[in-house]
Parts: structure tokens; C-alpha cells; sequence
């Protein structure tokens, strides 16, 4: 459980917002419960109901100073950095919910400030904002708690594909992340807090090191997959390789499937102008003129074709495991040719004929048909 959700917890468990906070840090901070919910018991309700500076901020201050808070009365440096905290603390709380002060965030007009307690009613609940107020004091504190201060030295270019940890997967995509991902050294690692529960952590988080890999499974295992990254790579080319074969056969398949379409069309369409062609000519058409109507059809239907291909991949419907970037050019290249000689070849035949066409001949053919 998130301290988040401890501290709402303890409000709706009946226990006053400052007491909810500086609970869900109790045993963090070194402090038995009983204590922790003793001291921090005048201050529900903006300070003992006076709707004044609300309990969930100053829950937040006293679990700050419990942390990090000065003790010796000379120490003017201690003092300033904590003050500084502090008010830090209260901004991060007013850029959530625009105010600290209690009468402010429950919108309260005129003078309520009985000291006698509301009844803890479904009402009551769904009418206060309490609830949601500790949850965002504690994530304000489990941000400042375990913030590093880091130095980014680079950002990789966009998009960046990397290898994500995922075991034996069927699915590329948890393989190949384009999530935000952070390459840390190992000075910086040991700085993670010690429960994954209190920090979040990054999805992704590569860490060069010479420590030892079963040293660091063994400490760091609780925030999620730990994986080496030969075993990564390992994983990927088994897993990559298999998607591969698989798609690769479905295109050839595709392949040879366009094939036959294209031919059995071709002889239906080559069979059914052979009668058009010869009234054209007898017309006045010449047989060459009639070959270039066959290659402008082509051309049209080509220039369809790769216009529908170019739309499926414009919206994704063409990814495939291996269609990276610096393939897709090819692939279009290839398909592109492919298509020009299927279609081409299949009706080369047809177009030949035509050239060489002998009137009398094509005369008959009119007349038998008819």
C-alpha cells in the first residue's frame, strides 16, 4: 500500500487529517503510532476545528521536521534550509489545490469553527475533500523524501526504440519500449528508497555497472524485473526470430495469392477486350494505340494499389515485427517492382497478341461470338 492510500485510509477510518498524514509516516519516521496520532491530534480541522492552516499541511510539516528538522538553537544554516523545505512543502500543497488554509479549500463562508467534530457520514464524505487532501500531502512528502538530485548529461534522439525486460513474450511491443526510460550509473542507484512502496520509481531504469549481477537481483528485485542485458538481447532474438518466420510466411502467402488474383483477372479482362479491341480498330483505332489503353489501365490500377498501401501504413494497419524505418523504403521499392511485373507479365501475352493482331482472324472471333 502506497502512503498515499495509508493516509487516506486512516481518515476514513475516523482518525482527523493531520493525524491521517503524519500516520502513514510513523513507522518511516522512527515513531510509535499511539505517539504519532497523540501529537499530531490538535491540528485536524485547520488547528482544533479553528479552520485555520489545514492538519493534512502541517501533518506534511511535522513528518518534515521529524526527517529533517534542526534541533540546535545556533545552527542558522540547518534552520534555513528547513524553513526552505518548508515552504516548499506548502507550494507544491497550493499548486494542487490553489490554498493551505482550511476554511479556503472547503469553501466556508462566516464562522464555522465549533470545536465539536462533524459526524463521520457517507455525506460527510462525499461533501469534504478531506480524503483527496492527504493523499496529495503524502505523495508531496514521499516526492520530497526521495527526490536525487541528478545531473542529465544527454537525451537520446526521438524516436529511441530500447530493449524492455520482458522474459519470453509473443508480443513484440513489450519487447521494443518507447516509453521514457532512465540510464543511470551505479552511483546513483543505492540512492532508490529502500521500500519500492514509498518512490516512484522509473518504468524503466538501465543502470551501467560493474556490481554483481546476482547482488544486484537480490537487493533491487522488489521494484520489479531484473534483467541482464545479454539476457535481454537473448530473449529478443528468440522471440524477434520466431515473430519473423511467422510473418514472413504470411507474406509469401500474400505474395503468391496477389499473384493469382492478378493473373486470373487478366485473362478474364483479356478475353472479354478482345471484341472491344477489334471494333476499335475497325474504327480507325491502330493496334498499338490499343496497347496503350492496356498500359495507362495498368498504370491506374498500380497507382490505386500503392495509394491504398500507403494509407494502411499511414495508420498502422502494414506494422509488422521486422517493418523498421530503414526497411520501409525498400519494402516499398520491392512491392512496387513486384507488382509491375505481375501485372505486366501476366498481360504481356495479351499485348503481344495484340501488335501482331491479324484482322481477318479477329473478324472471325467477332462473328463466332456473336
Amino acid at each position: 500500500m502506497s502512503k498515499s492510500e495509508k493516509a487516506k485510509e486512516l481518515f476514513t477510518k475516523g482518525y482527523n487529517c493531520s493525524q491521517a498524514v503524519l500516520g502513514a509516516f510513523a513507522e518511516d519516521l522512527g515513531m510509535d503510532f499511539e505517539t504519532a496520532m497523540k501529537l499530531s491530534s490538535s491540528f485536524g480541522g485547520g488547528m482544533g476545528r479553528m479552520r485555520e492552516v489545514c492538519g493534512t499541511v502541517s501533518g506534511m510539516f511535522m513528518a518534515a521536521g521529524l526527517k529533517y528538522g534542526y534541533f540546535l538553537p545556533d545552527d542558522r544554516t540547518g534552520k534555513t534550509e528547513h524553513y526552505k523545505r518548508i515552504q516548499e512543502l506548502a507550494e507544491k500543497f497550493k499548486e494542487k489545490n490553489k490554498y493551505i488554509v482550511c476554511r479556503q479549500l472547503l469553501g466556508l463562508e462566516g464562522n464555522d469553527s465549533s470545536y465539536v467534530p462533524s459526524e463521520r457520514t457517507g455525506e460527510y464524505y462525499k461533501k469534504r475533500p478531506c480524503v483527496e487532501l492527504v493523499g496529495d500531502a503524502a505523495e508531496i512528502l514521499v516526492a520530497d523524501q526521495y527526490s536525487v538530485a541528478i545531473e542529465v548529461v544527454g537525451v537520446l534522439a526521438t524516436p529511441t526504440q530500447y530493449l524492455f525486460p520482458t522474459g519470453m513474450s509473443a508480443n513484440v511491443d513489450s519487447i521494443i519500449s518507447h516509453s521514457p526510460a532512465i540510464l543511470v550509473n551505479q552511483t546513483l542507484f543505492p540512492q532508490l528508497p529502500p521500500n519500492p512502496d514509498t518512490a516512484d520509481v522509473p518504468k524503466s531504469l538501465f543502470l551501467i555497472s560493474d556490481l554483481d549481477k546476482e547482488e544486484m537481483m537480490a537487493k533491487y528485485n522488489r521494484y520489479g524485473q531484473i534483467q541482464a542485458i545479454n539476457d535481454m538481447v537473448a530473449s529478443y532474438v528468440e522471440t524477434s526470430n520466431g515473430l519473423i518466420r511467422s510473418e514472413a510466411l504470411l507474406f509469401v502467402l500474400f505474395v503468391l495469392l496477389a499473384a493469382i488474383v492478378i493473373l486470373s483477372t487478366e485473362v478474364i479482362h483479356s478475353i472479354q477486350c478482345q471484341k472491344n479491341y477489334t471494333i476499335y480498330y475497325l474504327v480507325g483505332m491502330k493496334w498499338h494505340q490499343c496497347v496503350w489503353i492496356e498500359l495507362t489501365r495498368h498504370g491506374i490500377l498500380l497507382f490505386f494499389i500503392a495509394g491504398s498501401i500507403a494509407l494502411l501504413d499511414k495508420f498502422g494497419a502494414l506494422q509488422t515485427t521486422w517493418m523498421t524505418d530503414a526497411r520501409r523504403n525498400i519494402f516499398y521499392i520491392v512491392l512496387l517492382v513486384y507488382l509491375v511485373l505481375v501485372f505486366f507479365s501476366t498481360s504481356a501475352f495479351f499485348l503481344w497478341k495484340l501488335l501482331h493482331r491479324d484482322i481477318i482472324a479477329s473478324l472471325r472471333n467477332l462473328q463466332g461470338g456473336e
